[in-house]
């Protein structure tokens, strides 16, 4: 484990390399996709699916909240 002066050190050498633009700082979410794409396509058809959800087939009215909406508890 690394001391609170090694972790300074670290984050500060890290800056350096993003502020001269080195490349060498990754964005998390790209790497993962790197290391497994199948993720990537399960949370588009999760994606896909909650879409078809949104609305009733037959009628078209609504029948998920909209996104953010705070539902009262049901008593």
């Amino acid at each position: 484990m690394l001391g609170k002066r090694e972790q300074q050190t670290s984050v500060f050498r890290a800056l350096d390399r993003v502020i001269r633009g080195d490349g060498q700082g990754r964005n998390p979410i790209e790497e993962q996709l790197r290391v497994c794409p199948e993720a990537f396509k399960v949370g588009e058809f999760v994606g896909k699916i909650c879409d078809s959800l949104k609305y009733d087939r037959e009628s078209d009215e609504r029948v998920l909240p909209p996104a953010g909406l705070v539902m009262p508890p049901f008593l």
